[in-house]
């Protein structure tokens, strides 16, 4: 399965707020996951890529806590992929307590390429009924204006971009090739945390299949 960029790039570059720069030694969130699960169904991966000449634009790893990664091996092991058992792995990882989505870029993309993506699947976890009630209005909004600090550098090859989600919290970091942290943001309240999942998970939406077929 393969998409264009500008639909591609809409789970993975779902900043929350807009991403601050920072010049401080923030610690990546690589080095904080201690309360993650490891092993068999811990971790969902993808390759984008870019569909007219098949160029390898981005991966995206999601791996889960403990109590999350039993319902997804429940779910998926021993299985073939199908839709009722891909509807079950959605919903485990939409409930999740705690994830880290890590973005690795494999090419530069500017924001003019990821903006209609993000767009879309954000509209498509409203659809599902998937974000608090209330809150598409105000994120639809406000997801053109989250990109500023990054506007004119865009996503460089070698760049990742983490959320750090949490049951009230989203921390969203942006870590060049270097180990620099370029720009982070912390936005508190359950509506972030469900926005980023249900971009990942919503039917529809650009990484849903791949994310789910990488279990089985």
């Amino acid at each position: 399965m393969r998409s264009t960029i500008g639909r591609g790039a809409a789970a993975a570059a779902f900043v929350l707020g807009a991403l601050l720069p920072t010049a401080a030694r923030a610690q990546s969130p690589a080095r904080e996951q201690g309360d993650l699960a490891s092993g068999p169904y811990a971790t969902m991966r993808a390759k984008l890529e870019r569909t007219l000449f098949d160029i390898d634009v981005l991966e995206v790893a999601i791996r889960f806590d403990e109590g999350t990664r039993r319902r997804l091996a429940d779910a998926a092991r021993g299985r073939p992929y199908s839709e009722e058992r891909a509807r079950r792995v959605a919903e485990a990882a939409l409930g999740a307590e705690r994830a880290l989505v890590r973005v690795t870029f494999l090419r530069d993309v500017t924001l003019d390429q990821y903006l209609p993506g993000v767009r879309d699947d954000l509209r498509r976890a409203h659809e599902a009924g998937l974000l608090e009630r209330g809150s598409y209005p105000d994120l639809a909004k406000r997801v053109p204006a989250s990109f500023d600090a990054v506007e004119e550098r865009g996503f460089r090859r070698g760049d990742r971009l983490y959320y750090d989600v949490r049951p009230r919290s989203v921390r969203t970091v942006l870590v060049a090739a270097d180990g620099r942290v370029v720009a982070e943001r912390l936005e508190r309240g359950s509506a972030f945390r469900r926005a980023v999942l249900g971009s990942y998970f919503a039917p529809g939406t650009t990484f849903r299949e791949l994310l789910i077929r990488s279990l089985f």
